[in-house]
C-alpha cells in the first residue's frame, strides 16, 4: 500500500510537470520588450501572444507558432523565431533537418535569392541547398536563410 501511494505520487508531480512545460513560455530575448505574453493552443499547435514595442516604442499585438522554436526575438514588434530545434522530417524518401544560418542584411526577395544559396552551401561544405526562406532578424544588420540539410 505505501508503494501505491509512492508511485501515485510520483506520477501526480509528473503530470503537474508535463502540464506546467506546455503552459511555459518560450526562450528568448521578447521578454525584455514584450507584455502580456501568454501561450494559447489552436488547432492543437502552440502559439505565443504578446504585445510588443517597436522601433517607435508603440505596442503592437503580435503571436507565433512555437513548434520547435528554441529562442523568440523580438524584430519591430513582430515575434521571430531565431533558432529552431532540429526536428527530422520525411522529404522524398530522404531524411533531412532545417537549420536557420545567418546571412547578414538581406533587403528584398532578389538580394536573398543571390546570397542565401551560396550562405547554405558554404556553411555545411555542400550537404544543404536553400528552402526559399527567410527572415530579418535585426533590421538592416541581420537576417537567416534557412537551409535544408541532407542526413542520409
Amino acid at each position: 500500500m505505501v508503494t501505491a501511494m509512492k508511485k501515485l505520487r510520483w506520477w501526480v508531480l509528473l503530470t503537474e510537470l508535463s502540464a506546467s512545460a506546455l503552459w511555459a513560455l518560450p526562450r528568448g530575448n521578447y521578454r525584455q520588450t514584450c507584455r502580456s505574453c501568454r501561450i494559447f493552443y489552436r488547432m492543437g499547435q502552440r502559439h505565443l501572444f504578446c504585445r510588443c514595442l517597436d522601433k517607435m516604442q508603440i505596442r503592437r499585438s503580435t503571436w507565433l507558432k512555437v513548434r520547435r522554436c528554441d529562442f523568440v526575438t523580438n524584430a519591430n514588434g513582430r515575434l521571430v523565431c531565431t533558432r529552431r530545434k532540429h526536428g527530422w522530417s520525411r522529404h522524398w524518401r530522404r531524411r533531412y533537418r532545417l537549420m536557420s544560418v545567418s546571412a547578414g542584411p538581406i533587403w528584398n526577395n532578389a538580394d536573398a535569392k543571390s546570397k542565401c544559396p551560396g550562405v547554405c552551401q558554404n556553411v555545411t561544405r555542400g550537404r544543404s541547398m536553400w528552402n526559399g526562406q527567410w527572415n530579418t532578424v535585426a533590421s538592416g544588420s541581420n537576417s537567416v536563410c534557412q537551409c535544408k540539410v541532407s542526413w542520409g
